[in-house]
């Protein structure tokens, strides 16, 4: 203890200390413990890293259980290393936060996803005011929170929220090609929210430019971006059928279940629950234009994919909701083929009448 008060408080050492053979002694003490601490920190640091890595790394191969532990180790250390150093360690904070927040929503943990987005958030705000170079993470983590307040039904926030974070990508954007990918995975985002506000209108200027930029970085390299081009074409699908243009929301229904067959035979635990709903919306297509045998067919497959995929762990708010969704729709769709052979037969069905009446 004396060794490190006589490093930071020089002023408060007894006199018996400052004898040069005492004091040298002391300072090298103090000199092995500041290099120990250090060496410590990076460990941490380090560890922290490593740990954040892994966690992402589980979380999009689709092995939440790993994700989850990975990343909340790694915040617990961020945090106690933040204490120490806020100027170094908050940016590593405020990322594991971030991705810590797609973990929880993936488990169905939508407060707590909520309540880590939010800190993440707040933590970049604040870093971005000092330090311009921060407001690319501050849209990723604005991006990110405005999928939570969906979640919890907060449609406004999620709105707002999701305003900021393309305002900032288009300026991000604008100087610099590499940001195309944000912007249009944040047009994704914001277009699917102007559809469930029933801002048609604002939905199909979005969305339709999400899926140009999505095609144009998807056609020079697919692996990592057709997975982004099928959300994007799965929303416009679902917009344009909300302003009755059946036929390019069938078009790019089809467009999006034929990506993602091809992505689910690569990866089924981490594709599938998207082809599921790709496929229930395609579904929705095909009643649209009259085809409820191909509604049926791809409502049944929907539906089976929903009920591998809940069996084997998904249980996050929006898969549960979308599954019910695709179950409800089902059973529709099969009553309304009964009735309507039901019809068919009685149409065909001879004609008599009664003492003048008319049978029908």
């Amino acid at each position: 203890m004396i060794a490190v008060i006589a490093v930071v408080f020089p002023e408060s050492v007894p006199d018996w200390v400052k004898h040069p053979l005492t004091a040298a002694g002391v300072v090298v003490i103090a000199g092995g413990l500041v290099i120990d601490h250090f060496r410590a920190l990076r460990r941490n640091a380090r560890a922290a890293q490593e740990l954040a890595e892994w966690g992402v790394s589980a979380l999009e191969s689709g092995r939440n259980a790993d994700a989850l532990y990975g990343l909340e180790e790694s915040t617990k250390i961020y945090r106690r290393l933040a204490r120490i150093n806020a100027a170094r360690f908050e940016p590593g904070l405020a990322m594991s936060l971030m991705n810590l927040g797609a973990a929880y929503r993936r488990a169905g943990r939508d407060a707590d996803a909520l309540s880590v987005s939010e800190e993440s958030v707040e933590i970049r705000r604040r870093l971005a005011a000092d330090n311009p170079g921060f407001f690319e993470h501050l849209a990723m983590s604005a991006a990110n929170l405005g999928v939570s307040y969906l979640d919890v039904g907060r449609d406004a926030d999620a709105l707002s929220i999701s305003e900021e974070s393309v305002t900032i990508y288009r300026k991000l954007a604008a100087g610099n090609p590499y940001f195309q990918t944000d912007l249009a995975w944040s047009l994704t985002n914001l277009g699917a929210l102007y559809g469930t506000s029933a801002r048609g209108s604002d939905a199909l200027h979005t969305l339709e430019e999400a899926v140009d930029i999505w095609r144009r970085l998807a056609a020079e390299d697919p692996a990592p971006f057709e997975p982004d081009l099928a959300t994007s074409l799965t929303n416009l699908g679902v917009v344009y059928r909300s302003v009755d243009r059946d036929a390019d929301a069938m078009n790019v229904s089809e467009e999006c279940v034929k990506i993602q067959r091809r992505l689910s035979a690569t990866n089924g635990e981490l594709f599938e629950p998207d082809l599921a709903s790709s496929l229930a919306n395609l579904a929705l297509c095909y009643t649209k234009v009259d085809r409820d045998t191909d509604a049926l067919r791809t409502l049944e497959e929907s539906t089976e994919i929903y009920q591998r995929q809940y069996d084997s762990g998904h249980r996050s708010s929006s898969f549960l909701r979308d599954m019910e969704k695709a179950q409800r729709y089902l059973a529709t769709v099969e009553r309304n083929i009964k009735a309507t052979k039901l019809w068919e037969e009685f149409d065909t069905a001879p004609r008599g009448r009664e003492k003048g009446r008319d049978l029908t």
